[in-house]
């Protein structure tokens, strides 16, 4: 299928995280020697990452200690919603949900492919943990594709039936 991690499609500069702790930022979740990102007061977490350019994401990986209870239980997941903050995240419909058992952490979650389709913005809301009183991720990948780029030289409007299109446009 083609699908592979869309890590190099996230912008992480213009990425943030609302509740993170000041000393475990989602920066630290990026790269090869990665700690881990942690929430501040509670297990909440919002995690927005946006896109260089649209993607198609397949699935959800992440990855975090089953054994103390800080691993992410409730998962949703709100594509295009870069003005998202708790009070919605909480209370509007995500395009998907996700329930975490220890034993899925570190193995790729697939989503619904086709509402997850030209997607440049996602938000990641972790609504509760395993019980303890804040949340921990050690990494967070996406997985998908990239549309092949459509050139727009070669592209030329279908006319309706009985309709013509005048040269030029």
């Amino acid at each position: 299928m083609g699908d592979s991690s869309l890590s190099e499609q996230i912008v992480k500069e213009s990425a943030e995280c609302l509740n993170e702790s000041s000393s475990h930022p989602l920066s630290m979740i990026w790269g090869e020697k990665s700690q881990y990102l942690e929430s501040e007061d509670d297990p909440n977490l919002l995690i927005k990452l946006p896109f260089r350019q649209p993607v198609r994401i397949t699935g959800i990986r992440i990855d975090a200690d089953a054994e103390d209870g800080t691993a992410p239980q409730t998962i949703k997941i709100f594509r295009d919603q870069p003005s998202l903050g708790f009070i919605e995240a909480e209370s509007d419909t995500p395009t998907e949900q996700l329930a975490l058992t220890t034993e899925q952490l570190g193995t790729v979650r697939p989503l619904r492919a086709p509402r997850f389709t030209n997607v440049t913005q996602i938000c990641v809301f972790v609504e509760d943990n395993h019980g303890a009183d804040t949340t921990r991720i050690n990494k967070l990948e996406l997985l998908g594709s990239v549309p092949k780029d459509m050139d727009m030289k070669e592209w030329t409007p279908k006319p309706k039936e009985g309709e013509q299109i005048a040269p030029g446009h």
